[in-house]
């Protein structure tokens, strides 16, 4: 994932979808449209877990889907 570092970033700044984890309420999960025809993906996900009551947080995880995450809430849709 080294070579999408700045698409990891434009995820987490520019997301056309995050939701809640259904795991961890501290975690969520921003989608934005990335296409890899080598990779057969249409989404990039990247999960950020954000301390509590803090601004900060950090990523935990970041891989190409085909879709968007079927489980949690819906918590902001770019428009």
């Amino acid at each position: 994932m080294r070579n999408l570092l700045e698409e990891i970033r434009e995820t987490i700044t520019e997301p056309n979808y995050v939701f809640s984890s259904k795991s961890s309420n501290r975690s969520h999960l921003y989608f934005r449209e990335y296409r890899d025809p080598d990779l057969n993906c249409r989404y990039l996900l990247v999960v950020v877990y954000r301390k509590q009551n803090l601004k900060k947080g950090y990523v935990q995880s970041a891989y190409p889907v085909k879709s968007l995450s079927k489980g949690g809430v819906l918590k902001w849709k770019k428009s």
